[in-house]
């Protein structure tokens, strides 16, 4: 009974999961002018207005905006595009506004807040979303950015008119111009084009200027000047780590200046032009209080993963807006120099895989000289590393690759890049392994007799034949030749599988007459291969030991996925501010490095 309750509460719980709308919701917190964003689960029958009191309350705004001045749109976060507003709706179900209930949309949702006596606008699909900037060319001042909607199908003179109306001010002598491709601003005169026209898509940046200029030419305005110096300047956020810090923080990204803990965070502004190795040398040096050559950065990848920027002439356009970087203090590469990440291995081991320490190797160096450099760094761990027993090897993900012979030349024979990694493993025996042409198999016996594996087995063969594998595995475990079955594994290193399944899942005694052929693709070194006795007949499990197992396996699968995932950097979380402060200088040639306040 208590199974089958268990059963039905389940399926309940499956059938409300199916029902609910699961969007990211967005807001513009009125006061702080930040942009956060949040998960939004909402049942699809409930209505828009109920959906928007949600809302509200899952962005705790109850205390600071009124139920009626706030109301739900359809947003596009990549483009940061009011997509459209829902008129007339508030009793609507949600699933007929957002096509149904799904796990996952083709757009966001933002709650839009306004003042009181404010009138929330139309927002019809197929608008056009600008951040527009007013110039104030006499005192070099700009403003903050002001968000305007309108249709492709408006005018230049009706998107005039909606930026003056925006900043208060005359559309007499307004001029606008706007960010083309490639950074480059083009000046918007031709007052009856519609927008469709002059290439404007779903987002725009817009440039205005309402005193006027006496000169012929745009190009030669300080309007111009200023707009052109304003689109290559961009916001970034850096997390200086402090010596013994070990960048394992979560940071909340503000304005100014904030140091917490070990990391000292602020925001500042710097044009997309510059080098990085510009950017080094300038005041950003000053502000983590150490010189250029002594500190590193890094940038965020896909995963979330840092990594170290070290080409110094290439500019700081490689850095998204908005984006993070992390300093951390520590001597700069030089040229032919790479920064490795140096991780033990131990096939035997639980944990086969773990992060020890960072090594620099110079480019043209050998790996008998990173072993020298390693087994230094390891003596001062206490760890005793003989190089005739010391195995150097690429780390390909969480897979141990390729073994290196000490005379092989690094940027020569291994090709080198920031942020490789390498595998050194400490071997009972001096390396057998003197030669290219040879593969280093991880062979592992299943026996389904008893539902259980034998330890890994380390060999080496000089041939590509499945037949003189299988040779080689009836020599180790005395199976009969023609008893003998295998097959590769799958995933990562050290291949777990099922017991429950490998029996019928894995591709057994394939047809192929080399072993660097599908489905094998054995031909690099690291692979595992687990074989069996035919002949050995499966253990018949009663349904109690079958659910151990199942228990027992999801316990070392929570382990397993823990482990890869405990050292991954945390991208921090980020709360977006605008752009510039209101009134602030307008940028300018000799002060691209300037922070903002």
């Amino acid at each position: 009974m208590q199974d089958r309750a268990g059963e039905m509460e389940e399926k309940i719980l499956t059938e409300l999961d199916k029902s609910l709308c699961k969007l990211k919701l967005y807001c513009r917190h009125p006061a702080a002018k930040k942009l956060s964003s949040d998960k939004f689960e909402i049942h699809e029958e409930r209505t828009l207005k109920e959906a928007t009191e949600d809302a509200r309350k899952t962005l705790g705004l109850e205390e600071h905006v009124p139920l009626d001045c706030c109301r739900l749109v359809k947003y596009d976060d990549f483009y940061d595009s009011l997509e459209c507003s829902f008129e007339k709706c508030e009793n609507v179900a949600v699933s007929e506004l957002f096509g149904g209930a799904k796990p996952y949309y083709t757009f966001d949702l933002l709650l839009e807040t306004k003042s009181p006596e404010a009138t929330f606008k139309v927002y019809k699909p197929g608008g056009v979303t600008m951040k527009a900037h007013l110039f104030d060319v006499d005192e070099e001042t700009v403003s903050e950015p002001v968000t305007i909607r309108v249709n492709l199908s408006d005018t230049v003179s009706d998107l005039a008119k909606a930026v003056a109306e925006a900043f208060q001010v005359s559309h007499e002598k307004l001029r606008l111009c706007t960010e083309m491709s490639y950074r480059d601003v083009v000046l918007l005169n031709s007052l009856k084009k519609t927008l469709k026209s002059e290439g404007f898509y779903k987002t725009g940046k817009l440039f205005a200027e309402a005193k006027g200029e006496d000169v012929k030419l745009f190009a030669d305005s300080k309007f111009c000047k200023l707009a052109n110096e304003w689109v290559n300047l961009f916001s970034m956020t850096v997390q200086f780590y402090e010596d013994g810090s070990d960048g394992d923080v979560n940071e909340v990204e503000t304005d100014g200046n904030e140091k917490k803990g070990d990391v000292k965070t602020f925001s500042i502004r710097t044009d997309r032009r510059i080098t990085l190795q510009k950017f080094k040398e300038d005041k950003r040096a000053d502000m983590i209080g150490l010189s250029a050559e002594k500190f590193r950065i890094f940038r965020f990848y896909g995963g979330n993963q840092e990594y170290e920027v070290t080409r110094l002439d290439d500019t700081m356009s490689m850095f998204p807006e908005d984006g993070t970087i992390v300093v951390r203090s520590g001597r700069a590469l030089k040229p032919g120099e790479f920064r490795v990440k140096i991780h033990s291995f131990d096939f035997r081991a639980a944990e086969p895989i773990k992060f020890m320490f960072d090594l620099i190797i110079v480019k043209g160096s050998t790996v008998a000289d990173c072993k020298r450099e390693i087994a230094d760094e390891l003596d001062k761990r206490n760890i005793e590393a003989p190089l005739d027993r010391l195995r150097l090897r690429k780390k390909s993900w969480h897979n141990p690759g390729t073994i290196w012979l000490n005379n092989q030349v690094f940027n020569d024979d291994i090709q080198l890049y920031n942020n490789f990694d390498v595998l050194y493993e400490i071997l009972s025996e001096p390396e057998r392994m003197q030669s290219v042409g040879r593969l280093l198999l991880y062979l592992r016996r299943w026996k389904p007799s008893t539902y259980t594996f034998d330890h890994f087995e380390e060999v080496i063969i000089d041939f590509s034949s499945p037949k003189k594998l299988k040779e080689k595995i009836s020599s180790l475990s005395g199976i009969p030749l023609d008893q003998v079955e295998f097959a590769k594994g799958r995933g990562t290193f050290p291949c777990d599988v099922s017991v429950l399944e490998i029996q019928e899942d894995l591709d057994w005694n394939p047809t192929v007459t080399s072993l660097n052929t599908w489905p094998l693709y054995i031909h690099d070194d690291g692979a595992v291969v687990f074989y069996r006795d035919r002949t050995e007949k499966p253990m018949v499990l009663s349904e109690e030991k079958r659910k151990e197992i199942v228990r027992e396996e999801s316990t070392k699968l929570a382990k397993a996925t823990s482990r890869y995932t405990s050292h991954r950097k945390e991208k921090p979380l980020k709360i977006y501010t605008d752009a510039s402060p209101r009134e602030s200088p307008a940028p300018s040639a000799a002060a691209d490095d300037r922070k903002s306040t």
